[in-house]
This record gives structure tokens, C-alpha cells and sequence, in this order.
């Protein structure tokens, strides 16, 4: 027995069989000096190759390994102990789909680091995931993971959990990360059950009802998980995402109902007021705005629109126009393609100081974000 064995098997204590399969004995365990809580795993000289990848690692969800190494020719691993209940549990009642949207990103953040080091999970499931207090998702149970070869034309052995397993799991082909993409879109499936069927009408098409319950928002994104969660578990591998990437690149990453992009227009009273209509306050109160315009001359506009943002309880944070002859008002940025550098012979006047009114000059027409009119 070298060093490294001698220190874990005398410094730990065993406090409790965890899950003791064939393929893998979990013992949680406990340092005699430090009291610090850790998970062994007993497994397979094979599953070596798999923790020692995941031991390099630094990804906060997926379970970390702090040590691997042979025993008696099996692989024993050392993981942080992850406090928190599996996502079969936090299932058991209906997760808001703003956190269904933020468990599916923490999913893929994981999975994107797990394949990119070329290992397959194989078991991706609602036991194999911890959810914390936070709502922190940490992927854990690699026991079945494997290397994806190359060369193979399918895995050596038939593992996986049934519903969650691809097909290709029991012997149709060689499992690679669009296995695991298949378990997460089952895993998709579930959590928006309670929110979402679809239904096959005559035309061969799906139509997606979700609950009455959810806000216009809440049903756009629900549909698109759900289509999601579709393209994921096609029975062929080549038909569903290629990868985690891919998957990111469909949206994902960008759904997210506190930081949804609006945009409205204000209205002028008859006392010239800028106002907005009750059905669009919502789209102001609590956000971060941003103001577009076509063209910016003095301020003046900008600031009749930064205090009536102002008292909807919105907050101005940048002004974008196209063209301005002005930096900034009263301390907001404004972002512009042109100024008037870029205008041959531009001039600009307060109302009381145009040259051609004081000689008595006719304007001949108007320009403004409407357009050109003749006058």
C-alpha cells in the first residue's frame, strides 16, 4: 500500500454505505483530523481513465473529485460530499420556468465541460443531479462513465438508466456526448410536464398547449423547451443537437424572463406630455432601459423621456442614435453612428438664435426621425 492509500484509508472514517451496486460501492466518510465530508467510490479498475479527467476539472456543476488511484485493482475516487436534495425530489412539486431555464443552462454548463475532456456520462438523470438551497445544480454519479472511443462501433456493455438511456445505450451504436444530450432532453421534459403537452393533430404537426396559468413570456419560452426537449430525444443521434454548443446557439442560454427585451414606444398627452398606457408599464417599472433614436439635437426630448422613465420606475442606462450632435444628458451616454462631422456644413441653433428666422428666410421643408416634408 503506497502513500497516497495509506493516508485516505487512515485519515477517513466510514460513516455510511451509500449505494453499494455492481458496479460501484459509495461510502460517505470523514476526515478524523479536519471533520471535513467526503464521498469514496469503489468501482472498476476502468473507471480510472474517467476521474482522472475529471479530476482536472474546476466546474461548479459537476461533482468535484479531489483524488483517484488504484486499490486491490480497483479505482477508488475521493468527491466533495454535495449537500442538497436530488432533482427527483425538488420534481415532486412544479419549478417556476424561469429556474427550469436556469437549471437547464447549469446542465449544460457542466455537460459542455464533461464532454470536452471526451467523456460520455451515460447516466443522466434526475438521481444523478444535486439541487442546493441556492438552487445550484451539481451533476454527480459517474460510475458508468466512459471514454468514448473512436475506433468502437458500440459500448462493450448495456448501461443506463431505462427512459433516460438513448437507444444507442442498448447496443444500437456507440454512445457519445449526443447520448447524454438525448437523457437531458428527457430531463427537459420532465420539468416542463406540468406546463406543456403536445399534441399530434391530423397535419402530422405538434401543436404545444401550455398551462392558462402562465404569463404570455412564460408560454413562448415553455414552447421552446419543449421543442427543444423534441430535438434532443430523436431516436436517431444525427438528427438531434450535435452538441452542447449547438444547444446554446438555439437559444438556450438566452432565455430568461427577468431579462427580457422590450420594446415600446411612448405617447404625447395633450399638456405634451411623454406618457405610457397601462398595458406597457410593465414593460418599464424595475428595468433597464434603452433609449433609440433616430436623431438628437439639443437633449431636450431626451430629457422629457429620462424623467418620464424616471416616474414608470425605469432606469435609463445608455442612449443609442443614429445621429447626435451631443456626448451626453445629464450623465447619459449617447451612443451614435454619425455626428455632425459627418454632415457637410452642419449647423445647429437654439430656437431663439436661427439665423434665417432673424433675416426672415422661409424654411423649406422638415427632417426629422419621421421622415422629409416639404413646407
Amino acid at each position: 500500500m503506497d502513500f497516497k492509500e495509506n493516508y485516505y484509508f487512515e485519515k477517513y472514517e466510514q460513516l455510511a454505505v451509500l449505494a453499494d451496486t455492481q458496479k460501484c460501492k459509495t461510502i460517505l466518510s470523514r476526515n478524523t483530523d479536519t471533520n471535513e465530508i467526503v464521498v469514496f467510490k469503489v468501482m472498476d479498475k476502468h473507471g480510472l481513465d474517467v476521474y482522472d479527467r475529471l479530476k482536472d476539472l474546476d466546474n461548479s456543476n459537476i461533482v468535484d473529485v479531489m483524488d483517484c488511484f488504484l486499490h486491490e485493482d480497483k479505482c477508488v475516487a475521493v468527491e466533495e460530499f454535495v449537500n442538497g436534495k436530488r432533482l427527483c425530489d425538488v420534481l415532486q412539486k412544479n419549478i417556476p420556468v424561469e429556474v427550469i431555464v436556469d437549471y437547464v443552462r447549469q446542465i449544460c454548463n457542466g455537460l459542455k465541460e464533461v464532454h470536452n475532456k471526451n467523456i460520455v456520462h451515460r447516466d443522466l438523470q434526475p438521481k444523478n443531479i444535486i439541487v442546493d438551497r441556492h438552487n445550484h445544480i451539481t451533476i454527480i454519479d459517474f460510475d458508468i462513465a466512459r471514454i468514448r472511443k473512436e475506433e468502437a462501433d458500440s459500448d462493450t456493455e448495456f448501461l443506463g438508466t431505462v427512459g433516460y438511456a438513448s437507444p444507442e445505450q442498448f447496443g444500437f451504436a456507440q454512445t457519445d456526448k449526443r447520448s447524454d444530450i438525448y437523457s437531458l432532453g428527457v430531463l427537459i421534459g420532465d420539468m416542463v410536464k406540468p406546463y406543456a403537452k403536445t399534441v399530434r393533430e391530423v397535419s402530422g404537426e405538434e401543436i404545444v398547449y401550455t398551462g392558462t396559468s402562465l404569463t404570455l413570456e412564460e408560454h413562448k419560452i415553455v414552447e421552446r423547451l419543449v421543442k427543444m426537449s423534441r430535438k434532443c430525444t430523436e431516436i436517431a443521434p444525427e438528427k438531434r443537437y450535435k452538441s452542447i454548443e449547438e444547444i446554446e446557439k438555439a437559444g438556450i442560454m438566452s432565455i430568461n424572463t427577468h431579462e427580457t427585451t422590450y420594446v415600446v414606444a411612448p405617447e404625447i398627452n395633450n399638456e405634451g406630455q411623454m406618457i405610457f398606457r397601462d398595458n406597457n408599464k410593465g414593460a418599464i417599472a424595475g428595468k433597464h432601459v434603452v433609449l433609440l433614436l433616430a436623431t438628437t439635437t439639443t437633449g431636450e426630448t431626451i430629457k422629457r423621456a429620462l424623467e418620464c422613465i424616471s416616474y414608470y420606475g425605469g432606469e435609463v442606462v445608455c442612449v443609442a442614435s443614429v445621429f447626435s450632435t451631443i456626448d451626453n444628458v445629464d450623465g447619459v451616454k449617447v451612443e451614435k453612428l454619425f455626428d455632425k462631422d459627418d454632415v457637410i456644413n452642419y449647423e445647429a441653433y437654439p430656437v431663439t438664435d436661427c439665423p434665417f428666422c432673424k433675416k426672415g428666410h422661409k424654411i423649406e421643408a422638415m427632417v426629422n426621425g419621421f421622415g422629409y416634408s416639404k413646407l
